[in-house]
């Protein structure tokens, strides 16, 4: 995908660029996770896509990462492409994700509280920091990676 003149206007109109190792706040559409999303060619964009492809001169073959973990940011310094393990592993040294792991202690932990019934499943995903779907899978003995 190429992007017009025009396009690329419209892309750096909608942050304001600051000092090299500051981030570069999109302040356009996102995509309600605050990631920046935009329309080229009829297709939606993550801005922070753009931002490398413009930086690069390519189209980015994996993930495109944030060294800052801003997903407003647009600022190519601290953007890398990484594969869906570097994302998974960027995540869990960072300790942020709604679905963050649990290690088996947690899940043991989790488990006995349920099996008390003195929680909901809402309650338990707020205690452990994890989404409703992964109490389901613990108290129904679907988790089966560590």
């Amino acid at each position: 995908m190429i992007l017009s003149a025009r396009q690329e206007m419209a892309f750096l109109d909608k942050f304001i660029k600051l000092g090299p190792d500051d981030c570069w706040e999109w302040l356009g559409a996102d995509n309600g996770k605050g990631y920046g999303e935009l329309r080229i060619q009829g297709h939606k964009c993550y801005a922070h896509h753009i931002a490398w492809y413009l930086h690069t001169g390519d189209w980015p073959s994996l993930h495109v990462l944030h060294t800052c973990d801003n997903p407003a940011c647009v600022n190519p310094n601290h953007l890398f492409e990484g594969t869906n393990r570097d994302n998974i592993n960027d995540k869990l040294s960072k300790d942020r994700g709604g679905s963050r792991y649990l290690t088996i202690a947690q899940r043991r932990e989790l488990l006995a509280k349920s099996q008390l019934g003195l929680f909901s499943e809402r309650e338990l995903a707020k205690q452990f920091g994890v989404t409703r779907g992964c109490v389901r899978h613990i108290t129904l003995g679907k988790v089966v990676h560590i």
